[in-house]
């Protein structure tokens, strides 16, 4: 395993791949010569946890930089966290070192998902394999991989969990459209990137918090998605 806060290889930056720069700028952004070198590169350490530098990530290195605006110092100890659209874990593993257990839904890089979940050691996180969808089997096309999944509805996935979830974080790609208020009784935040593929009115997910008594606050994101953090009314 290599720290990254160990440059590995120099080169001038105009040479950079894209997931090599990406990862600069985020990690170092005050210096000018360093570089991933993905031949010799194992795993990414940072302050966080270590992640395994696998094609997956090289893919999509831009993870770190969009798991930094999630709210993680809402997150208590005693919250359950249901993280959909897991992705390798990034966020999953940032959170279950504050919660008392994270479940994690992951479509396409589960077994990076798992992977990682062991290299930090973490006995806290149930990962599960699986997209949000009203579907029994969905395309996915993410980062140049695509699959068939399998599909599952919020309804679904809140069964397989014995615990009651106090937090969501989403970010699966329009997955969010088929979370309904009902299934959100328990539920006190919601972190979230809200998507508007296909024609998707992104105000339709934010009028449905509205109906389960969340107050939500977001920003548009480039293309139009929202960045969107929700708390439950609180009654006086």
């Amino acid at each position: 395993m290599v720290d990254y806060t160990k440059a590995l290889c120099f080169m001038n930056r105009n040479w950079v791949k894209t997931a090599s720069n990406v990862l600069h700028r985020r990690f170092y952004p005050s210096s000018r010569w360093s570089v991933v070198d993905n031949n010799r590169v194992e795993a990414l350490k940072l302050p966080y946890g270590i992640f395994n530098y696998t094609p997956a990530l090289q893919g999509f290195p831009d993870v770190f930089e969009q798991c930094d605006e999630y709210r993680y110092e809402i997150l208590q100890p005693d919250d359950v966290v249901l993280d959909l659209g897991a992705n390798v874990g990034v966020y999953t593993i940032r959170a279950a070192q504050k919660v008392k257990h994270v479940y994690a839904l992951e479509p396409l890089f589960i077994d990076e998902l798992r992977d990682n979940v062991a290299l930090n050691g973490l006995t806290n996180v149930t990962c599960l394999h699986g997209a949000l969808s009203d579907q029994k089997q969905v395309k996915i096309n993410f980062c140049g991989v695509e699959k068939i999944c399998m599909g599952v509805t919020f309804k679904e996935l809140l069964e397989m969990i014995t615990d009651d979830i106090t937090v969501i974080k989403t970010d699966c790609e329009g997955g969010e459209y088929f979370i309904t208020p009902e299934e959100l009784k328990n539920v006190r935040a919601i972190d979230a990137e809200v998507h508007n593929f296909i024609g998707m009115n992104t105000m339709n997910f934010v009028n449905m918090l509205t109906t389960a008594r969340f107050i939500s606050e977001y920003h548009v994101l480039g293309g139009g998605h929202l960045q969107l953090y929700a708390n439950k009314f609180k009654e006086m």
